[in-house]
């Protein structure tokens, strides 16, 4: 009976692992894009030519 519920414990505990890395994989390559998007859009928006440091248009 406790063969069982080791067995079960480990499989259990082995499929945890195997998510978590799948997981953490799609979290971290969705993370570098967004961090490329936000590089990219700040570079771009250093030639735009200047104007009002706050953006507001009188």
């Amino acid at each position: 009976m406790m063969g069982s519920w080791a067995t079960f414990w480990g499989w259990l505990l082995g499929a945890s692992l195997v998510l978590f890395a799948v997981i953490s994989v799609v979290v971290t390559i969705g993370g570098l894009r967004d961090i490329r998007a936000l590089l990219e859009k700040a570079g771009s928006g250093d030639e735009d030519g200047g104007g009002d440091p706050e953006g507001g248009e009188e």
